[in-house]
């Protein structure tokens, strides 16, 4: 798609954002919703009927995970094996510099809600849309945070037409590239990997090849996929007497 298409609309997304509004973004994965304040934030978590508790994630890239996240060197070279030599998605949840300028210019109330024991979680090679929308946030000091366009727990939405009308309501700019690039009827976002524990949080649409790439290039055993997608509904099924495979615990 022309690039200068991609960067007008990224451009139209971030003054939304930075100007206090929501916008649905058009990315590889699915689409997805961001925002940046209190107020807009709030919006988007009851259009979603989103939990509370639950933490929202950000854009980011390669180098904006270096600056933000505090990892060694092994690390960050997995995280750009996967996103840069493979070129695939992944969400990166790890320790966060906290006194970075990008962190201490999130709203305080939005920080609260997108921090979790000292991480934060950032969405990396997720599309052209966001790697427009990234070097726009850092340089201007404006964080973004988000989450998949989607009624909580129903699903990714892969075009701007299937995003239910609750969602579509609350933004004030919607940016279209079509068909999602990694649709899949299950319906599956991105990977989400905790760093440095290397806990599986989400198991993405490309779990099985980031295992295989961790294994091949690093010699690091990564969990073979479960039956359950999120680490949240592996706790809820252990609470419930169940084991990850669905039988008894």
């Amino acid at each position: 798609m022309d690039k200068a298409f991609i960067q007008a609309e990224a451009t139209r997304a971030f003054d939304c954002i930075k100007g206090g509004g929501v916008a649905i973004l058009a990315l590889d994965l699915s689409y997805a919703i961001g925002s940046n304040t209190q107020e807009s934030v709030e919006r988007v978590i009851r259009a979603k009927r989103r939990p509370a508790e639950k933490t929202n994630g950000g854009p980011g890239n390669i180098e904006l995970s270096k600056e933000l996240h505090i990892l060694g060197e092994r690390h960050h070279e997995m995280i750009r094996a996967v996103t840069v030599d493979y070129n695939l998605p992944l969400t990166v949840c790890a320790p966060v510099r906290m006194d970075h300028p990008y962190m201490r210019a999130m709203d305080p109330w939005v920080l609260e809600r997108s921090t979790k024991d000292g991480t934060f979680s950032l969405l990396i090679n997720g599309g052209p849309l966001l790697d427009a929308l990234v070097p726009m946030s850092l340089d201007q000091l404006c964080p973004i945070v988000g989450s998949s366009a989607n009624i909580s727990l129903q699903g990714c939405n892969f075009t701007l037409e299937s995003i239910e009308p609750e969602i579509r309501a609350v933004a004030d700019v919607e940016t279209n590239l079509g068909l999602s690039k990694y649709y899949n009827p299950a319906g599956t976002g991105s990977t989400i990997l905790s760093f440095p524990n290397l806990e599986v949080i989400r198991f993405g649409v490309f779990y099985d090849k980031i295992r295989d790439i961790f294994d091949s290039e690093f010699k690091q055993e990564l969990p073979q996929r479960g039956r359950w997608v999120h680490k949240d509904q592996m706790e809820a099924a252990a609470a419930a007497g169940l084991s990850t495979d669905g039988g008894p615990a």
